[in-house]
């Protein structure tokens, strides 16, 4: 297997500062979001509302009484998600940790890898889902987490979800999971209003008819123009953070197992089955696999990532097929039914 000029400790521009340029640049989208934001509701309450003062001079008169207050919000909210950012990710995920008598196989990979990496032991968490996907993350302390769903657990085999912990690894060497955490998080808080005014059912009450209510969530939205702009805005600079991330990681994980086949069957297998439920599409973005697609989209197509490990390891790509299973003999979590029990012959 030849790898060509791919290190461990290769980043080119490292996707921790990356992260730091998106926290610097934050506050600066927030502030310009605001002032047009005020803009836009001035002109409109000074149609309905007539006065004598002109609606720009109302509007900056406004924006810069509110800026302070604004820029002191956001030093606030950046404080709470650095001190909190461990539990917000544990309970999004609704993750449980476990040790070695809990899940021995797991535990005892997760270690075998980190002896072989040379670095401490991580706490291993695991989701309660049947989705296939997995992250790790970094405590303030230094303390790394790796957490995989049950779902992966259960339907890939040992060498797919060794690659895939090899991967998660793979983000831990580039010490950049608490910076890309941190960063999604603090300017998460803008998707809270769009996310809001999109659902219809903030307007039923409103309205009993259907259509009404959609004209409802239309002019809302129109109205809140600015703040759209201000989230594609970020959305565009987490998509430049993040693509590239991922494949650094594919290669990390490509290295520590000496394994690219296993690594592209379990892209495969995870592909179309990645989402957790009840976990908001923004914090995906950490995940192995974010099923979110488009213009928007974090990761790597699934056939981009193929290919560039594919060309990078000279392996072909495996012919399986999408979002399949492993089979039962290879599968991680072990079948109880083949498991054949041999009782002790007692004499008599």
């Amino acid at each position: 297997m030849a790898l060509s000029t791919i290190g461990l400790s290769t980043s080119r521009w490292n996707a921790r500062n990356k992260s730091i340029a998106l926290m610097a640049v934050f506050p600066g989208i927030v502030l310009v979001t605001a002032y047009w934001q005020i803009r836009f509701l001035t002109f409109y309450f000074a149609d309905r509302y007539a006065t004598d003062t002109q609606p720009v001079q109302q509007a900056d008169s406004l924006y810069w009484i509110l800026a302070p207050f604004i820029a002191v919000g956001l030093i606030v909210w950046f404080y709470m998600c650095l001190k909190d950012q461990d539990k917000i990710i544990e309970g999004l995920f609704h993750a449980y940790q476990i040790d070695r008598r809990d899940n021995p196989d797991l535990y005892n990979m997760v270690e075998t890898l980190a002896i072989q990496l040379g670095q401490p032991v991580p706490e291993v968490f695991i989701i309660p889902t049947i989705a296939r996907n997995a992250m790790a993350s970094s405590l303030s302390d230094g303390t790394d987490r790796i957490y995989v769903t049950s779902g992966l657990l259960e339907f890939l085999a040992h060498d797919e979800v060794e690659a895939v912990i090899a991967h998660e690894y793979g983000h831990i060497l580039s010490h950049d999971t608490r910076w890309v955490g941190l960063s999604i998080i603090f300017t998460n808080l803008f998707s809270g209003v769009p996310q809001y005014f999109k659902s219809e059912n903030k307007f039923e009450r409103l309205d009993e008819e259907k259509s009404l209510r959609q004209l409802e969530v239309f002019f809302y939205s129109l109205l809140l123009f600015p703040i759209w702009i201000g989230y594609a805005a970020i959305s565009v600079l987490r998509v430049f953070l993040l693509i590239e991330r991922e494949h650094d990681a594919d290669m990390a994980a490509v290295q520590i197992t000496k394994n690219p086949d296993a690594l592209m069957r379990a892209l495969i297998r995870i592909h179309r089955r990645a989402r957790i439920p009840y976990v908001p599409k923004d914090v995906m973005f950490l995940c192995i696999d974010n099923p979110r697609g488009g213009f928007f989209a974090t990761h790597p197509r699934l056939f981009a990532r193929l290919r560039h490990i594919s060309r990078l390891t000279q392996t072909e790509i495996p012919q399986i097929e999408e979002s399949s299973e492993a089979p039962i003999y290879k599968r991680f979590t072990k079948n109880k039914l083949l498991q054949r029990t041999f009782k002790p012959f007692k004499k008599n």
